[in-house]
This record gives C-alpha cells, structure tokens and sequence, in this order.
C-alpha cells in the first residue's frame, strides 16, 4: 500500500485538522487472488482514519470494494510530538 497526500485543510489559528490521501494497493492472497487498486483516505485530528477503496481481482476476475475506520487510541510520546 502507498498514500499521497493530495491535501492539507487547515484553519487559522489552530493548524490543519485533515489530509486527504490518494490510496494505491496491491495484494496477493491463496486461491489465485491477484488485486490491484486504489481510493481515498482521510486523516482527521491524526487521530481518526477514514476511507474508501476499490481492487480489481485480474486472477479471478471480480471486484472488492472495502471502507475502513481506523481510530489511534494511545497517547504520543513526549520526545514523539511534532
């Protein structure tokens, strides 16, 4: 998997609070699975992970279409804070 960052919403006074992320992926998997694709992810507060990808399956000839929710639970670091 690997992301780009399309964009950055920020505010004035406190910073960005989202990135918007271009998804591309491939995976390989037993039976013949051979998937490619890509989607969209949003990152809110670097707390919330939030997205939408569609994969091709060339080796067996069908589509997946996934969402996913990702929440970060633990706490930075103090030599970890940007």
């Amino acid at each position: 998997m690997a992301a780009l960052k399309l964009k950055t919403f920020d505010t004035k006074h406190m910073g960005s609070y989202a990135n918007l992320h271009l998804i591309a992926e491939a995976n390989w998997g037993t039976n013949k699975q051979k998937m490619a694709g890509g989607g969209f992810g949003v990152e809110i507060f670097k707390k919330l992970h939030l997205g939408i990808t569609a994969q091709r399956d060339y080796g067996l000839n069908n589509w997946w279409f996934q969402t996913f929710i990702g929440l970060k639970l633990n706490k930075a670091k103090k030599g970890d804070e940007e």
